[in-house]
């Protein structure tokens, strides 16, 4: 089964302890890409049907899967 990125964000009460709570979405499964400490965020991919793990872990707030955005090259015409 293919991973599904995901962005997992910390409630205010566990921003400050951000590599704990990172270590335990690890050991839920998620494969972590990147951890923002400023925004009490962490990235990464986790098989779908491990995702409701994540939610049951103390301080996360939100699991969202990860949008992906392309900006038109900065020479096209606007249509």
């Amino acid at each position: 089964m293919a991973k599904k990125s995901v962005i997992v964000t910390l409630d205010d009460e566990h921003a400050n302890s951000i590599e704990k709570v990172t270590d335990e979405c690890r050991a839920a499964g998620l494969v972590v890409y990147e951890s923002l400490d400023m925004l009490g965020q962490v990235m990464g991919e986790i098989d779908p049907d491990k995702e409701s793990e994540l939610r049951k872990i103390s301080g996360v707030l939100s699991v969202e899967e990860s949008q992906e955005y392309q900006l038109p090259p900065p020479n096209l015409e606007i249509q």
